[in-house]
């Protein structure tokens, strides 16, 4: 009995043994070492992923978890293939719109199957299948819509030199297109109006409000804007002198400074770096004051007094942003010593240096700025000059060449000037010539007309790359533009009724017509084709600055 009980144990036993033997068998076989181990695993996920794939429901379910895609979409109008901007696109719960480009990217889109909403005001709403797929880049979609209102073209330049401008962005409403290469755009507008106020905008440029006439017709909606950009200049138009600015178009003219009516038309003179950032004023506001000069912050609007006393101003012009001129001290006599001083207020700092000053009996005349440098003439006490050449922070003054009497200086050139001296020991005049960071007065033949030909004021650009000029000939000038030295120069304009006035930019030429209107034209065009934008009417100071070039209204 006790054997036939243990029986079925001992079976059972040889049965468990075998099914445990099997197992092992196969795990040793799938597992047994390192590389099975790699190639079993990655036959299983291979089955799983299979498994997935074949239920497409469960594939994108699965890998929408972490693999997202950014989809691309671009829309067109249907009949004029213009893009369409301010689309809304929308693909399952996330939701783009178009940009300038017509282009809408929504970003990190789960891989699957959707349905792509398209909507914009005055089209019809459109709708396209598209997959995101699993493996692969996603599809670049170009959609056309169609309109439902009226397509209006409309066209957009630049005011000063008529030039057609891409990207400015129009806005009517709830509408709104954007210029291509040609300057050209197609807004839709609705049918029910006549007429709507719009927007154009474009960086660099004067937002401009315009109203829109809602017709297909072309050429009916042509519209300019101006760049941006502050022009200051003297007006007497309300019967006192007053400080105004203007957009370089004319419009949008205010007063900066309000004149006291106490200032003179021969005294009252606006002279502006070449940046136009700074504008010194030289103008008797205070009547219990003989001689006051001011400076002007275009950029706050400040505006403060420079120097001030018994004394006249004599302007000289800018260097950068500090200001040079020379003050006649009223109350002291000519015999006495600093009876005249040469000065530089840095603009910046707010802070005056004065370069020279002079003995007794003594002189300082004939100013010119080069660069960082003044050039002038010292008068000694002995009869004898100097010409002199000092930073405008008084840094390395240089006495360039000592004469035994008096001379006369004129510049001819932007970096050049001429010297005629009287020679007593011959008892004839010389003549020489000086070159800006030569640093030295160089002899040079003798000239018949010194004195007595026509020296150009050279107006230097911003950036001192260019100089402008104009030179009389038959009645009519010739409006030239150069290098920094004046060569290699270029014809603007022949036989013109305009003279120079200054820069704006280095994009920019201002010129001026019959003394009192001001104008601005493309540096880089002739006037032949294209006809100068007048900005404004203007006061002419009594005083002209010929020679000055490092900044502008002078002339």
């Amino acid at each position: 009995m006790e054997e036939n009980q243990d029986q079925p144990s001992r079976k059972g036993d040889v049965n468990t043994g075998v099914k445990e033997h099997g197992v092992s068998r196969w795990s040793a076989f799938l597992f047994g070492s390192r590389k099975r181990k790699f190639t079993t695993s990655v036959v299983l996920v291979a089955v799983i992923v299979a498994g997935i794939i074949a239920i497409p429901q469960a594939r994108y379910a699965a890998f929408g978890l972490f693999i997202k895609k950014d989809v691309s979409v671009v829309i067109q109008d249907t009949a004029t293939k213009s893009v369409v901007i301010d689309a809304e696109v929308t693909i399952g719960d996330k939701t783009a719109v178009t940009n300038d480009e017509g282009k809408a990217i929504i970003r990190e889109v789960p891989v699957g199957d959707y349905v792509i909403m398209i909507k914009k005001r005055y089209y019809s709403d459109g709708e396209q299948n598209y997959n995101v797929p699993i493996i692969g880049d996603t599809k670049k979609l170009e959609i056309s819509m169609d309109a439902t209102g009226r397509q209006v073209p409309i066209s957009v330049t630049d005011k000063i030199s008529h030039d057609l401008l891409d990207n400015v962005k129009i806005t009517i409403g709830d509408s709104s297109a954007v210029t291509d290469k040609d300057g050209l755009a197609t807004v839709v507008l609705p049918t029910g109006k006549k007429e709507l106020t719009g927007d154009l905008e474009l960086d660099g440029y004067n937002k401009l409000e315009v109203k829109v006439v809602v017709t297909e017709e072309k050429d009916i909606n042509k519209f300019s804007i101006v760049p941006v950009g502050r022009i200051y200049y003297l007006s007497k138009l309300t019967g006192k002198i007053n400080v105004m600015s203007a957009n370089l178009d004319g419009s949008d003219s205010k007063i900066i400074v309000k004149g006291t009516g106490n200032e003179s038309d021969r005294k009252t003179v606006l002279l502006a770096s070449t940046d136009w950032r700074y504008l010194a004023l030289s103008a008797d506001r205070d009547p219990k004051i003989s001689g006051e000069l001011y400076i002007i912050d275009t950029k706050s609007g400040k505006m403060s007094t420079m120097d001030q006393g018994n004394a006249d101003f004599s302007l000289v012009g800018w260097s950068g942003h500090k200001f040079v001129y020379v003050v006649d001290r009223n109350d002291v006599d000519y015999y006495e010593p600093k009876r005249q001083a040469l000065k530089s207020y840095d603009a910046e700092v707010e802070k005056i240096v004065t370069l020279d000053q002079t003995q007794a009996e003594g002189s300082l005349s004939d100013t010119y700025i080069f660069g960082d440098d003044v050039a002038y003439v010292r008068q000694q006490t002995d009869g004898k000059n100097q010409l002199v050449v000092t930073g405008v922070d008084k840094s390395q003054v240089k006495i360039i060449k000592s004469f035994n009497s008096w001379v006369s200086v004129e510049p001819d050139g932007p970096c050049e000037l001429y010297i005629q001296s009287y020679d007593d020991n011959t008892d004839s005049y010389k003549y020489y010539r000086y070159m800006y960071e030569d640093t030295k007065a160089e002899l040079i033949d003798e000239i018949d007309d010194f004195g007595g030909k026509y020296y150009p004021t050279y107006l230097i650009s911003p950036t001192g790359k260019n100089v402008l000029w104009h030179d009389p000939r038959d009645g009519k000038n010739v409006i030239l533009i150069g290098d920094n030295e004046g060569e290699n120069e270029k014809t603007i304009a022949r036989l013109s009724d305009y003279s120079t006035y200054g820069w704006y930019t280095d994009d920019y030429i201002l010129l001026t017509k019959d003394g009192s209107e001001l104008y601005i034209a493309p540096s880089n065009t002739l006037l032949k084709d294209v006809e100068p934008l007048k900005i404004t009417n203007y006061h002419k100071p009594a005083i002209t600055f010929s020679g000055y070039g490092s900044g502008y209204g002078g002339l």
